[in-house]
């Protein structure tokens, strides 16, 4: 049976350190914490939330902004 107040209180959680890591550009960390919530929603045996897409995308978006910075290290 799945503790729906408890998956809220860890999506809110896992919201708020995604946009303070977006605040700070902090990409690594946001690669990180996308595999950190997927680990912990499957180990916990909570479904990702609706709005799984917004981490996904938000890895996606810090991977092209680190190959980006190394490119034009070059």
């Amino acid at each position: 049976m799945i503790d729906y107040a408890a998956a809220q209180r860890l999506f809110v959680r896992y919201k708020s350190r995604l946009t303070r890591l977006q605040n700070q550009q902090n990409h690594r960390g946001i690669i990180a914490l996308w595999d950190e919530m997927q680990t912990e929603f499957d180990r916990l045996g909570f479904p990702l939330p609706d709005d799984w897409r917004r981490w996904e995308r938000a890895a996606e978006d810090a991977q092209f902004s680190l190959r980006r910075a190394q490119e034009t290290r070059w």
